[in-house]
């Protein structure tokens, strides 16, 4: 057998799985980012509407504005959620492939 082949087929199960698991946590922190850069913008958008209405307006503009971001923080706490349950998985595979090592930290 060549160097770097896995003979064990649950290891070798185990270590698909926490490739999938990274690709996933990984498009999980891009679509967090994602989210992010757009509720930005939202505090952006209110910070203009604060700054340059002067009139009697204003309170309808910003109590608009924000309950529009509403929504987007709740796609970033779902995505925050998927992130933190797959992580979750993740640690369960990985560890099927690299055992947990215990070490005295009081030594």
């Amino acid at each position: 057998m060549e160097a770097g082949q896995v003979s064990d087929p649950k290891k070798l199960a185990a270590i698909v799985t926490t490739t999938q698991k990274v690709n996933n946590m990984i498009s999980f922190a891009q679509a967090m980012i994602a989210q992010a850069r757009a509720m930005l913008a939202e505090d952006r958008y209110l910070e203009d509407a604060i700054l340059t209405n002067a009139t009697g307006h204003l309170n309808k503009a910003v109590f608009n504005a924000g309950v529009n971001t509403v929504p987007n923080q709740d796609r970033l706490q779902l995505k925050i959620n998927e992130l933190e349950a797959e992580d979750k998985v993740f640690q369960v595979a990985f560890s099927d492939v690299v055992p947990l090592r215990v070490t005295n930290l009081g030594a």
